[in-house]
């Protein structure tokens, strides 16, 4: 699959047979549910004081 375009359907259907899996089926036993933030060390924290209320104009919702 070397050098495939992205989109190719033989790469495709490879990944989506070997590399994915399917959702976990019953509830999720959270053992912090109310977390904000999943990030392993705070990350998301420290990136939102950085970049305080900015976001990409991708990310706005259309009005």
């Amino acid at each position: 699959m070397e050098g495939a375009p992205q989109h190719h359907p033989d790469l495709v259907s490879y990944i989506k047979q070997l590399h994915l899996l399917p959702p976990a089926s019953g509830p999720y036993h959270l053992q912090k549910p109310n977390t904000s933030d999943f990030s392993q060390n705070g990350q998301s924290k420290r990136v939102a004081s950085i970049l305080g209320d900015k976001v990409s104009e991708s990310c706005k919702p259309e009005r």
